[in-house]
Order: C-alpha cells, then sequence, then structure tokens
C-alpha cells in the first residue's frame, strides 16, 4: 500500500493529493481529468476496448502541456455528508478543491472486507485535433476507499 495513502474516509475529513502528468506525445496538447465517484456496482474502465467509465464527471480540471513538461495537480476532496441505513450508507456530498458536489451515491457493506468502499476514479483525457474533442487516454488512477462507519 502506497504511504499516506487515504483509505478510510470519515465525514468531514480532508484528504489530500497530487495528480501528475507528463506529456510524452511529441507536440503541446491539451488535457482534462475527470474525477468520478465510483460504487462496488459501478464499472472501472476497460484498458483493453480503451473504453471510458460510464459515469459523468463530478469534477474536471483542464489544463495545457508542451511537450516533455509535466504538472503536478493538487486534489483536496472529502466527504461532507453521509448517511447509513444497516449495511447500506449513502455518500450525499463530496467535496472536490473546496466545491462541494451532490452525489448521492449508494455502497454496501460488504461483509467480506468489513467496509463501505467506493472508489475515487481520475481519468485523463487528451484533446485530439483530428476529431476536434476529447478523447480518454486509456489513463485512470482508481483510489479505494472505505467510508469509515457512523
Amino acid at each position: 500500500m502506497f504511504e499516506n495513502y487515504p483509505y478510510n474516509i470519515a465525514v468531514s475529513h480532508d484528504c489530500s493529493l497530487y495528480i501528475g502528468v507528463g506529456n510524452h506525445l511529441g507536440s503541446p496538447t491539451y488535457y482534462t481529468i475527470y474525477v468520478k465517484l465510483l460504487n462496488q456496482a459501478d464499472l472501472l474502465p476497460s484498458t483493453n476496448s480503451a473504453t471510458p467509465s460510464s459515469l459523468p464527471a463530478i469534477y474536471e480540471y483542464k489544463f495545457f502541456l508542451a511537450n516533455n513538461e509535466n504538472q503536478e495537480a493538487p486534489l483536496t476532496f472529502s466527504i461532507s455528508e453521509a448517511s447509513t441505513n444497516g449495511d447500506q450508507a449513502t455518500i450525499n456530498q463530496l467535496v472536490i478543491n473546496n466545491t462541494p458536489f451532490n452525489v448521492n451515491k449508494l455502497t454496501i457493506w460488504n461483509g467480506d472486507s468489513t467496509g463501505f468502499y467506493c472508489r475515487l476514479l481520475c481519468e485523463l483525457w487528451v484533446y485530439n485535433a483530428t476529431i476536434g474533442s476529447l478523447q480518454f487516454h486509456n489513463r485512470a488512477v482508481s483510489l479505494q476507499l472505505n467510508l469509515a462507519r457512523q
């Protein structure tokens, strides 16, 4: 496991990370990172078919990098509102970089692993000038989180 990796998340507890991106495509490029919240039933992106998660993004970070340029983007997040009812928990509101988002994401208690698990997913998208739009770059980072029982 990574050092200082946020895992057990309590309501209203801020977690901070950095997302690093390096441009090695041979030319200047526009990037977008889409942040999504997944539960156990939601599918991660498929690297075999280069297909992103079908869930809508709740946050996006856009930036431009020259060739061989690197950038680290700060990502601070917290669950600001959540509720539990027996073996179900609902994450009502997620705050990303000081902006609240209503997510209403249901997660089910996992008795084998003893937790309410969800994933914070960051997908990398690149502007493709040929098609004139953003395209999933087949790169993503997924952080498994356990919502602490309240």
